[in-house]
């Protein structure tokens, strides 16, 4: 909300409280029960993400939405908060090319010795994307 009134006083529109009660324009004299916040989070960036969320769902099939959510599990955001050890393995296994049984087996037995010590580490601590996390890495 910060930047977000600070981008309005740089450009002179007007700031809207969003803890007072919404008022519907088309009725107005009608009680909402609403605040600002509440209308613009129900009523219009809901229904948004929704029609994204449907339009990715339409462009993505089964496997490429499976392999994003594997590879969330990298996000080290809140300490590697969204890390799930079986999409992390359900990734490895995806590439035969690139593990074998024994590395896979290696793989298992090293990701959790690995995640507890990113998690211990003062610098990856404040790490918010995975582009962060591989130039952290690298």
């Amino acid at each position: 909300m910060e930047t977000i009134y600070s981008f309005c006083e740089e450009h002179g529109i007007p700031k809207l409280d969003m803890d007072e009660d919404y008022i519907d324009r088309h009725k107005p004299r009608k009680k909402t029960n609403r605040t600002n916040c509440q209308h613009y989070r129900y009523d219009c960036l809901n229904p948004i993400i929704d029609l994204q969320f449907a339009e990715f769902n339409d462009r993505s099939d089964e496997v490429n939405s499976k392999l994003l959510t594997q590879i969330a599990s990298f996000n080290p955001k809140n300490s590697f908060d969204a890390y799930k050890f079986e999409s992390l393995m359900e990734l490895a296994q995806s590439y035969p090319e690139d593990f074998d049984s024994t590395q896979l087996k290696d793989v298992a037995r090293e990701l959790p010795i690995y995640t507890d010590n990113v998690r211990a580490d003062e610098r990856f601590a404040k790490l918010n994307s995975i582009s962060e996390l591989g130039r952290m890495m690298v």
